[in-house]
């Protein structure tokens, strides 16, 4: 009998290569640079129905991959991010990586993780709280929450909800700023995570969407309804030939589209960051705001007023709030004074 296989040392003998097998798995799926720092690894949601999924034909020009975008899978691994992003949905292009790659484009020093939670044919109503869509989606991000910071959720839905038998329901909008938006803020503890929705295809036929222009336009009133969201406009994108679902190239723009809306809306949030010197590490100046610490985005602790929490820019506006002074506000003209609410007076916050 071979030595190696003797009966009393063959627990021995399995366990090895039960941990090899599991060391080559592990290695399989750790083949991504998962970065050590949640704070450059930018998690973003993909929810709505198949034209977030992914309906369209993969050409060549959609094989790329970047080692800076991964995917969250079905077993919620990361893996490197590529077409398709929604296997178990759709089998082709979406406008998932064409965003990450327009986004890598402004902020190349970052790593970008892409959560594809979309769901063929679902409906609105669907994605509110405590409904199955919803559910799936906050449990797959809450899997790797710690590991990066969400900076916004795309969604692209509303083809269901523009169908006659529900053509009559006249709460779309308020369906979106009340029962989706909101829970999925209150989630993640950020009152103020940006939120892009997309317009349906305009190539619809009435007779089978009779609805589609009227969500279009509910869809269009969206950032004039809720703070820190924006829309992607459908118009000039074509479809695939079936007047529902977008043809390649028009995923690709959507995604360029998705990209920009969601730049404009984060880049409220840089407010006194865009000028600031790095002094230590993770410790900034800027002239207008004074000395802070900045790691725990949309937190920083101020060295005059202590923690505050940004809730980004209104016009020329940056609006703060602090757990001492409540609700401030200032202009990176008029700063380091800027003006507390619950007192009705203006204060400098310069720390001098």
């Amino acid at each position: 009998m071979n030595p190696s296989l003797h009966p009393h040392r063959l627990p021995v003998f399995i366990a090895f290569w039960f941990l090899a097998l599991v060391r080559l798995v592990t290695t399989l799926h750790a083949d991504v640079a998962v970065p050590t720092d949640p704070a450059v690894f930018h998690l973003y949601l993909l929810i709505g129905q198949s034209n977030m999924a992914g309906p369209a034909t993969i050409e060549a020009l959609d094989q790329w991959t970047d080692p800076r975008i991964l995917m969250l899978n079905t077993d919620n691994q990361w893996v490197l991010a590529k077409n398709p992003l929604h296997p178990d949905q759709s089998g082709g292009v979406g406008p998932g990586m064409d965003f990450a790659r327009k986004m890598l484009e402004s902020n190349p020093s970052i790593s970008i993780g892409l959560i594809p939670c979309a769901v063929n044919g679902s409906s609105i109503e669907t994605w509110r709280e405590r409904n199955v869509n919803y559910i799936r989606a906050v449990s797959r991000y809450n899997s790797v929450k710690a590991q990066g910071v969400l900076k916004g959720i795309l969604m692209h839905q509303g083809e269901a909800n523009s169908i006659p038998k529900l053509s009559t329901n006249p709460t779309y909008i308020n369906t979106l700023i009340n029962t989706v938006i909101p829970p999925f803020r209150a989630e993640v503890g950020n009152p103020f995570l940006p939120f892009v929705a997309g317009q349906v295809g305009q190539f619809l036929k009435t007779e089978s969407y009779p609805s589609f222009t009227w969500i279009n336009q509910q869809i269009a009133q969206l950032p004039t309804k809720l703070i820190f969201t924006g829309y992607v406009s459908s118009t000039g994108l074509t479809d695939g030939g079936d007047s529902l679902h977008f043809d390649t190239a028009s995923e690709r723009e959507l995604g360029i589209r998705y990209a920009a809306a969601m730049s404009k809306i984060q880049d409220r949030f840089m407010g006194f960051r865009k000028d600031a010197t790095e002094v230590l590490p993770e410790i900034y100046y800027h002239d207008s705001f004074g000395y802070y610490y900045d790691k725990y985005d949309p937190w920083v602790y101020h060295f005059a007023i202590g923690w505050v929490y940004y809730a980004g820019n209104s016009g020329d506006y940056l609006w703060l709030w602090s757990p001492n002074l409540g609700w401030m506000t200032t202009t990176l003209e008029i700063g380091p004074e800027v003006y507390v609410f619950d007192g009705a007076s203006w204060i400098c916050i310069c720390g001098d």
